[in-house]
């Protein structure tokens, strides 16, 4: 999840500027769709737990605020087990554990490597990706190897074994 969602997370105090200042130079013209987000692990909580979806500046400031309270009085374990208990991972499933159940039939903790990185890869578009995949039985390949690419620490020879894999990897059919 850190590897898809925040790859500088115990890096940054809760907001990541770098990301902020990229995702900004990035916007398209009014009306197009974002080509990429700034938002950090604890802002994405900040946003589920305190402040909604609305879409304002005011919005956006409270839920930088809440996120570096968040970061500073829980901590990152605690930020990110929040994150993962709670996220939501389309078709109505919320929490790492869930959706590793509802989608592949497994615990969380015997997840291999690239089931991982294949429900992390949801969380972009949770509900998108979900349909996509009941409708057509394909997954994302691109955005699961972009998950996959951004782990780590994972030694190269590890990683490229990993990303070789993802093209004929799939969740069985037969168990959505």
């Amino acid at each position: 999840v850190i590897a898809a969602e925040d790859q500088r997370f115990y890096e940054h105090s809760g907001f990541d500027l770098a990301e902020m200042a990229a995702a900004w130079a990035s916007e398209l013209p009014e009306g197009s769709e974002r080509r990429r987000g700034a938002s950090t692990l604890s802002q994405q909580l900040a946003k589920m737990l305190y402040v909604g979806d609305e879409r304002s500046a005011a919005r956006k400031v409270r839920e930088l605020l809440y996120a570096v309270e968040l970061d500073r009085t829980l901590g990152k374990a605690r930020v990110l087990n929040l994150y993962l208990a709670i996220a939501p991972w389309g078709d109505g499933v919320c929490g790492a554990a869930a959706a590793a159940r509802h989608y592949l039939h497994k615990r969380v903790d015997t997840l291999t490597p690239t089931e991982a990185a294949w429900l992390a890869s949801l969380l972009r578009a949770p509900d998108r990706d979900v349909a996509r995949f009941e409708r057509s039985g394909e997954i994302d390949v691109e955005r699961v190897r972009w998950v996959i690419a951004h782990l780590r620490p994972l030694n190269a020879e590890r990683r490229d074994a990993l990303l070789d894999a993802v093209p004929m990897w799939s969740p069985r059919k037969s168990e959505w």
